[in-house]
């Protein structure tokens, strides 16, 4: 089977994902996707982004081939018309405001604020349905709130996107935008309780050295010991990934009540992957994330090896 049809049976499983998340009103994931040498807290921020979105009902992204040159939507200018927020003072959300042209009808612009350690926060707006070739649109989005946990300091609006009606769209990096926005710094005060560090991984156990697609739950499950300083473990992550493919799937599963410490167990159903191939599978990396939705991950191979003893597990009939 090719690498191809994995990565479109990963990806109908993280819409439904998405979907899920909407109804659910969670404030994490529910599927964490990492691609071939991708950078840490990339397959993270996706994730994020994949969550923000679906709280708007968004769940039809751009794909390749997408954004042609004649018809890219644009934004022509913004402004925060929010400059400082105070975390204990909720909702917590920025305000923006965008003049945009889209040849294709206005469909959807999201923006990414980053704080100093690294802490992500999605402000989305969409229209009622995809109508207007040009605009302004001022807005606040009551589902994108820092949290309590927030880390005070300067955030910076460094990424932005916007979409139309045939899910053509254009990005923006920090430096684009800075052309674009008077001033992208939003000032955050927190008087409160602060965590902005990740938890840490010290050990892992492979619970399903073998996983029979037999068996009534085809899952695979590792245990992995963590340790989070102030808001508490959330949920374990271990990627996992079949024979010819070099990306990793991981679900979350959240325990009764965040810890400070334990054991976690982190279990992957590798019927998630359509196909299921039967093979040795690769443990692709591991990690974790905290209450405050700070993220840890390691997809080193040798780091792997340490913790779990192997990088493989197999999967039969």
């Amino acid at each position: 089977m090719s690498l191809s049809k994995y990565v479109i049976a990963a990806a109908a499983a993280i819409f439904a994902g998405w979907a899920s998340a909407a109804v659910a009103d969670t404030t994490v994931p529910r599927f964490i996707v990492v691609r071939p040498g991708e950078a840490p807290k990339a397959a993270w921020r996706r994730a994020l982004l994949a969550d923000a979105l679906a709280r708007h009902g968004i769940t039809a992204l751009p794909g390749p081939g997408a954004h042609p040159a004649t018809t890219a939507p644009t934004i022509i200018s913004g402004k925060l018309v929010t400059t400082k927020l105070a975390t204990t003072a909720q909702p917590a959300a920025p305000k923006l405001t965008f003049k945009y042209a889209t040849p294709g009808l206005f469909d959807y612009a999201y923006f990414e604020f980053e704080s100093p350690a690294g802490q992500i926060l999605f402000a989305s707006y969409s229209a009622a349905l995809p109508s207007s070739t040009s605009g302004t649109v001022t807005f606040e989005d009551p589902l994108a709130t820092l949290s309590l946990y927030a880390e005070p300091g300067k955030w910076i609006l460094s990424y932005a996107a916007i979409v139309d009606g045939s899910l053509n769209y254009t990005e923006y990096n920090a430096t684009q935008l800075a052309s674009l926005f008077p001033s992208v710094t939003l000032d955050v005060t927190n008087s409160g309780v602060v965590d902005y560090t990740p938890p840490t991984v010290t050990a892992g156990k492979i619970k399903t050295k073998k996983v029979s697609l037999k068996s009534t739950y085809a899952y695979f499950e590792a245990d992995l010991t963590v340790t989070d300083d102030t808001s508490g473990v959330a949920f374990p992550i271990v990627f996992i990934s079949p024979p010819g493919s070099d990306f990793g799937l991981s679900y979350d599963d959240l325990p009764p009540i965040p810890k400070l410490k334990g054991t976690f167990l982190s279990a992957t159903p590798v019927t998630a992957f359509s196909p299921t191939p039967t093979g040795a599978w690769t443990i692709v990396g591991y990690g974790a994330a905290d209450a405050a939705l700070n993220y840890f991950e390691d997809t080193n191979p040798t780091d792997v090896q340490k913790l779990f003893g192997t990088t493989t597990f197999e999967v039969t009939d």
